[in-house]
């Protein structure tokens, strides 16, 4: 089950173009983080902005307007994900993942 965490009138502002969306292509980080070994050696904005910069060019060949990731809902990840750009979008009760988006 999901947890909408913003107006469905605001997901569907994500696509632009047709007040009657119900999916979108969207760009998505997968498997995102740091190695526990390497965790204070390695800054997490750093990594983030290497990964943007291949979101960004997958951008110029498949288009798109917005980067999804999910992570787990606690304030220190979340938080983190914010500073960088990202937005709560909704909670996914099954698998326990916040979805977040940042728009490109």
């Amino acid at each position: 089950m999901i947890q909408r965490l913003k107006p469905l009138s605001e997901i569907k502002n994500i696509d632009g173009y047709s007040k009657d969306i119900q999916a979108v292509g969207i760009i998505l980080i997968g498997q995102f983080g740091k190695d526990a070994v390497l965790a204070k050696k390695v800054d997490g904005g750093s990594l983030l902005d290497l990964c943007m910069g291949t979101v960004y060019k997958a951008q110029e060949i498949v288009g798109g307007r917005f980067v999804l990731l999910e992570c787990q809902n606690n304030e220190k990840v979340v938080s983190f994900y914010e500073r960088q750009g990202f937005k709560s979008l909704q909670y996914d009760e099954s698998d326990k993942y916040l979805q977040m988006v940042r728009r490109l």
